[in-house]
């Protein structure tokens, strides 16, 4: 286990055939081959990224909007069924990024960054966004959701260039 500890972080890679990156030299088109059904053009991390936002937007705007939603007829988005339908939105979108996400770039950190982001959201949801205590990590999950997605949007475009 110390001698774990002791390497170097390093990018871990799956699923990166030798092939595919010997074709991306010679311009061939079979480096796409090891791509397929990847979301290259960033729709999934899109919508995650402004789910994420959206959660930690919601979380910190409900205690100054709780009197006036109810006569905007938005007083659905204090409902703890929407909170909960928001969560599980954003996990679902997570999930499918930090798939395909995986299978183009390989670095399993922002897959971990994806668990750690849904964690924080599920933490607050069962905590209660009414208190404190569980707006924080409802919050912060929400802005690590973002930031997960635009890292993963990221290194997928880095990896299909090379």
């Amino acid at each position: 286990m110390q001698q774990l500890l002791a390497q170097p972080l390093q990018t871990q890679r799956v699923n990166a055939p030798d092939d595919a990156r010997s074709a991306a030299k010679d311009g061939s088109d079979a480096h796409h081959e090891g791509h397929e059904g990847h979301a290259h053009d960033g729709l999934v991390d899109r919508l995650g990224a402004f789910l994420g936002l959206a959660c930690a937007i919601h979380c910190i705007a409900m205690p100054l909007l709780l009197g006036v939603l109810p006569a905007l007829g938005l007083s659905f988005l204090a409902d703890h069924v929407f909170d909960l339908v928001i969560v599980i939105l954003a996990s679902i979108f997570a999930f499918f990024a930090a798939r395909s996400g995986l299978r183009a770039h390989g670095d399993r950190r922002i897959v971990k960054g994806f668990a750690a982001a849904v964690l924080l959201l599920a933490l607050g949801h069962l905590v209660g966004e009414e208190s404190l205590v569980g707006r924080i990590p409802s919050v912060l999950g929400g802005l690590t959701l973002a930031t997960v997605h635009f890292l993963n949007l990221r290194a997928s475009r880095r990896a299909c260039r090379h």
